[in-house]
């Protein structure tokens, strides 16, 4: 396993961190006091660290249905939730990689706020971050995939730089009905179960899957011949992704 000595420089400035593991609930966690249960959890199970917004409020987070629509204003067909946010470069770039117009699902944006811009805003009470329960070193459980979100247009002075993309989930989502509605619209809009279209969706899968086999294969050593051919080994090299591109991580 893997025991940090201190966080990635990469994390400087950020107060609250997302911890991931594969056997539990997302948490939301202090960067100051994380190093304990990040180096406690490690022992047993792979980690996913990812930065997150100064304030644990829902309305931080946006999910944008795809596949995607070009022009939403143009289009009679396109769903109402689909607004400034699916223009967003990410995702932009996204759509490109993962050909996520011949699939089906949304993608999870999160906006990350540092304490002087929440200062000046209006946020509920909830997630003010002066509120003591906010401010706690305990960990919040939270899977930010899985917030039901409205939040679909850019207000006010909030620009698309201040959005990062944070999940990719592909499917049908069932946790919210809306979101369920607008992903529907969009694969009907954009006739996924024509026959025409089941090359397209079929070549789609089969390049997600290679992507994701090279990206293993990449970054995960050679699994020795003699141990457990049953069982899927887990990764003993720590990645960290720096906004351009993924590298080892010296601990």
């Amino acid at each position: 396993g893997t025991r940090l000595r201190r966080l990635p420089k990469e994390f400087r400035g950020c107060r609250r961190l997302l911890l991931c593991t594969w056997s539990h609930e997302p948490g939301v966690v202090s960067a100051d006091t994380c190093l304990i249960a990040l180096n406690e959890t490690l022992q047993s199970s792979a980690v996913f660290l990812q930065a997150y917004s100064d304030v644990i409020d829902d309305s931080e987070i946006a999910h944008i249905p795809f596949p995607f629509t070009d022009d939403p204003k143009n289009d009679e067909n396109a769903d109402p939730a689909i607004g400034a946010l699916s223009r967003h470069p990410s995702l932009l770039t996204l759509k490109e990689k993962l050909s996520l117009n011949t699939l089906c699902g949304y993608v999870t944006l999160l906006r990350l706020r540092v304490a002087a811009k929440v200062a000046d805003e209006n946020v509920p009470n909830s997630g003010d971050p002066m509120d003591p329960s906010v401010n706690s070193t305990s960990s919040t459980t939270k899977d930010p995939r899985k917030v039901p979100s409205s939040k679909t247009t850019v207000v006010g002075d909030q620009p698309l730089a201040d959005w990062t993309l944070f999940d990719c989930s592909f499917g049908i989502p069932l946790f919210d009905q809306q979101l369920n509605r607008a992903v529907c619209a969009q694969m009907r809009s954009h006739q996924l179960f024509d026959a025409s279209k089941r090359a397209d969706v079929q070549f789609a899968n089969r390049h997600l899957s290679l992507t994701v086999l090279d990206f293993i294969e990449r970054f995960q050593p050679a699994v020795d011949a003699a141990g457990d051919d049953h069982r899927v080994p887990y990764p003993i090299r720590s990645l960290l992704f720096d906004g351009s591109a993924v590298r080892i991580c010296d601990s």
